[in-house]
């Protein structure tokens, strides 16, 4: 949800991983955002794994989320995160942006997702030999 009065955006993501080895430690993209929740799933029953703990590396743009019991090779999870933003000016990610109407300014959101910049919309894996699709919904007032 984008709230351009307030400017700030947040949601929910969903990722779907496959595990090609075993790993205790599960790391998402993320900058200049807050983590409002966290958790992984087992894919098959949607049974939720004990995490020991997270916190997010910074210098890395990683949030870290320290599994209590591996993930499995060959077994597919699923990471589900909630994520709230400030909208700023900044021309990259998820970005306020603004033009003149009738002399008038108008403020909107736009996108602007280089290599490294999905990161600042939402939780992912954001590196340019990751390719992965994404189904994006996005809400706002009118």
């Amino acid at each position: 949800y984008i709230d351009l009065k307030k400017l700030v955006f947040f949601g929910d993501v969903s990722i779907l991983v496959n595990v090609t080895k075993p790993t205790e430690n599960v790391l998402v993209h993320v900058n200049k955002m807050n983590i409002t929740s966290a958790k992984v799933e087992m894919a098959s029953s949607r049974d939720s794994l004990s995490i020991q703990r997270q916190f997010e590396f910074k210098k890395n743009q990683f949030y870290v989320m320290v599994m209590k019991s591996p993930l499995e090779k060959g077994r597919q999870y699923r990471i589900k995160m909630s994520f709230r933003a400030q909208l700023t000016g900044d021309l990259a990610g998820l970005y306020k942006s603004t033009y003149k109407r009738d002399g008038k300014e108008i403020t909107i959101a736009a996108t602007q997702l280089q290599p490294t910049d999905a990161r600042r919309t939402f939780p992912c894996f954001d590196e340019p030999a990751l390719k992965a699709k994404f189904t994006v919904t996005l809400a706002h007032d009118p």
